[in-house]
């Protein structure tokens, strides 16, 4: 996100999110037209020290997409200056977070299931792979040339530091790995993607635990 086409995407969407959170009458309109709409009308701000916080906030922004704009054609005057300009040219707006928020789908999958304690180097690694099978088929949807060069070459930098012997071992003496070894392609993604959700639903189950425990 360190680049400035995603920066300038990232600080976007959040001062709408921000807007939004802060003014009373705008954000009472927003739940009223979403509620209409049967929209979850929550908007999540992000979190600098939460990697995954700004997925979530894109994901709401998008959620919240045709609302916003219906607030913008009805209720202008509403709208601070700074909200008219980024809403301003709102079609590139909105396709830049719709292919950010589709990069950030497959980390924040992998973030979650490499939480819990029993998280392993090979399960690292396996997730690695998934992360990479991921990127293959995003990066044709990403239009920025030079943001999509930066992904590349920052994917690729931490791909090297990756492939150390200790952890292709321990890959290699995983049982996933054996299991997978003889699987198609296509249905070795599909196990993978249901594997990483289930890994993340009960991870979320065990933070939700964890906190009911301490309140």
């Amino acid at each position: 996100m360190g680049h400035p086409y995603a920066g300038s995407i990232v600080s976007k969407a959040q001062s709408l999110v921000t807007f939004f959170r802060a003014s009373h009458k705008p954000l009472a309109l927003l739940k009223e037209y979403a509620k209409a709409r049967g929209i979850n009308c929550m908007l999540v701000t992000s979190n600098k020290t939460r990697f995954t916080s700004v997925h979530a906030m894109f994901e709401s922004v998008l959620r919240l997409k045709d609302v916003m704009l219906h607030l913008l054609d009805t209720q202008r005057h509403l709208l601070s200056a700074g909200v008219l300009a980024i809403l301003a040219d709102s079609e590139l707006l909105f396709i830049g977070i719709k292919q950010i928020c589709q990069l950030l789908v497959p980390f924040t999958l992998v973030i979650q299931a490499i939480q819990p304690d029993d998280a392993s180097l090979a399960d690292v690694m396996r997730y690695w792979h998934f992360l990479a099978r991921s990127m293959d088929s995003i990066k044709p949807q990403l239009t920025d040339p030079a943001f999509k060069k930066h992904c590349i070459a920052a994917f690729n930098w931490r791909d090297g530091n990756m492939h150390n012997p200790l952890a292709q071992l321990a890959l290699f003496l995983h049982p996933w790995y054996r299991r997978m070894a003889g699987t198609p392609n296509t249905a070795y993604q599909a196990v993978e993607r249901r594997g990483l959700a289930e890994h993340a639903r009960v991870t979320n189950c065990r933070s939700s635990d964890s906190r009911g425990t301490e309140g």
